[in-house]
């Protein structure tokens, strides 16, 4: 990531740039680990993303991590558009979000798929 990376000094907070740029999906979880373990080390982490892999690792490390004192506390938020004004939300874990544009364009992506299918079944 340019110039923003991650680092591990406590008293500093980073923005790294989207962490799924230009990198091998095969790629995605161990730097999404990499991130969580820095947030483990007390680096306060602000992640944005468009991609859905990386916001689904992310919801699953927020639903599926071991309860406890050193619990990490994660928060998504959703910017979106209502009438002339932008709006967020948050949520801590990804299906309490109702705006979630990453997830309705890859439902999207796969209605239009199955109907394709469906389609040239018929035919």
């Amino acid at each position: 990531t340019r110039g923003r990376e991650a680092s591990a000094d406590r008293s500093r907070r980073r923005w790294p740039s989207p962490p799924e740029t230009n990198i091998n999906p095969k790629m995605i979880k161990p730097i999404v680990d990499a991130i969580i373990e820095l947030a483990k080390m007390g680096v306060q982490v602000f992640v944005t993303t468009h991609d859905y892999f990386v916001q689904q690792c992310f919801d699953m490390a927020a639903r599926y991590q071991p309860k406890g004192k050193n619990s990490l506390r994660y928060n998504f938020i959703s910017l979106f558009e209502d009438g002339s004004k932008i709006r967020y939300e948050n949520a801590f874990c990804l299906d309490d979000l109702t705006h979630n544009a990453v997830v309705e364009e890859f439902d999207d992506l796969y209605n239009r798929e199955q109907g394709l299918i469906y389609d040239n079944r018929r035919k």
